[in-house]
């Protein structure tokens, strides 16, 4: 990918957030490369585990009750998932610790949420996305 120096100076903090670690932009000035953008890896988080854990919180006690607008789809999806013999599959601890571990080939983290938990628990992938054929999960579709 290669866009003009005009248009990296105009927008050159937009072009840099919107680089993945390790991808290149070319910068080139009358048609020739002249500079390489590449988006470094982070070495560090923005927050550290338990940094909140003395802050006061405060939630609504309603927070987990169900939504009135949602009632008539919940009934639906209730109904669907009993008539089609469907077991919810809940995310364990072991699913989320294992997600780590996954090569970065797929970025969606609901994605490499349900690749871990079809290596996990031996299941296919109903879906026509592709990426997931990178990890050696069974995929229908």
């Amino acid at each position: 990918m290669s866009i003009p120096l005009s248009v990296a100076q105009a927008h050159l903090g937009d072009l840099i957030s919107g680089l993945k670690p390790g991808e290149e932009l070319a910068i080139t000035e009358a048609g020739a490369p002249v500079a390489k953008l590449v988006r470094t890896p982070r070495t560090s988080w923005p927050c550290k585990a338990g940094s909140a854990k003395d802050t006061s919180h405060w939630m609504a006690p309603d927070f987990d009750a169900p939504l009135e607008d949602f009632r008539e789809y919940m009934e639906f999806l209730n109904r669907e998932i009993t008539r089609n013999s469907f077991e919810l599959l809940p995310i364990s601890l072991g699913h989320a610790t294992s997600v780590e571990n996954l090569p970065l080939n797929h970025r969606d983290p609901f994605d490499r949420m349900l690749i871990v938990q079809a290596q996990t628990e031996g299941i296919p992938i109903v879906s026509c996305d592709t990426q997931f054929d990178a990890y050696g999960v069974s995929r229908l579709w």
